[in-house]
């Protein structure tokens, strides 16, 4: 307890507020990560993270503060606004033993988007997909994973990263 009094007098000296305001502020009002108050007050990020449970503070989406330093202001609005979550099986499917995973787009179809980007998860191991819009059908699809890697409609869309900086031709998408 001693040294909980000490942090609060010297929050109250340097911060003029309350310990419990300070973490509040530092947490929900600027997102900062326990390490980062642990930090300012030099003492570890444990004990921050143990002060903030005790104040029942939920950890802060840093994430969004940081995503935005980085990309600049709304970045994440902007984001969220070109991609879209579909509804998919979390796992492949088998037909006739090929695995696919099927898409259902049928919520999205009247919203503007231009990029579907899909994550498939096989055997520990990330594949990504940057599909452009006008590929996608309207209602469903099937992204097929078996057989030969470079094959299949969606193919040439597999870690296409490129295609989400060209600004011309989107149609011509290069392995």
């Amino acid at each position: 307890m001693k040294k909980r009094e000490a942090l609060n007098r010297y929050v109250k000296n340097h911060y003029g507020m309350e310990l419990s305001e300070f973490i509040k502020q530092k947490v929900e009002g600027e997102s900062l990560y326990d390490y980062e108050i642990a930090h300012m007050l030099h003492v570890s990020s444990y004990y921050v993270c143990k002060l903030r449970k005790a104040l029942g503070i939920q950890r802060s989406d840093g994430f969004s503060r940081r995503f935005e330093e980085t990309y600049g202001p709304d970045a994440v609005e902007r984001f969220k606004k070109c991609t879209m979550v579909f509804k998919y099986a979390s796992k492949a499917s088998r037909v006739g033993g090929r695995e696919y995973f099927r898409i259902n787009n049928v919520r999205s179809s009247k919203i503007d988007f231009d990029f579907v980007l899909l994550s498939v998860t096989r055997e520990k191991r990330n594949n990504f997909f940057i599909i452009p819009r006008r590929y996608m059908p309207k209602t469903n699809t099937a992204l097929i994973l078996g057989g030969e890697p470079n094959r299949g409609k969606y193919a040439q869309f597999k870690e296409a990263w490129g295609i989400l900086t060209q600004t011309s031709n989107l149609g011509e998408v290069s392995q």
